[in-house]
């Protein structure tokens, strides 16, 4: 019997968010078998990408 390992990553900032999706990339295999569960926990349902900010402010 094989125990599924969960992953949890807190917070989905530009860290969370790259964590996450290198994590998936990286143990597809094991994720695609269901050995491997990746769950990324933040408190809003949205991100918000500040960098581009910038072309908001500027109307580009």
């Amino acid at each position: 019997m094989i125990i599924m390992k969960k992953i949890l990553i807190l917070g989905a900032g530009v860290g969370g968010l790259t964590t996450a999706n290198r994590l998936s990339s990286n143990l597809s295999n094991e994720i695609r078998k269901g050995d491997i569960k990746i769950t990324l926990l933040d408190k809003r349902e949205y991100h918000f990408y500040y960098p581009e900010q910038i072309f908001v402010a500027f109307g580009l």
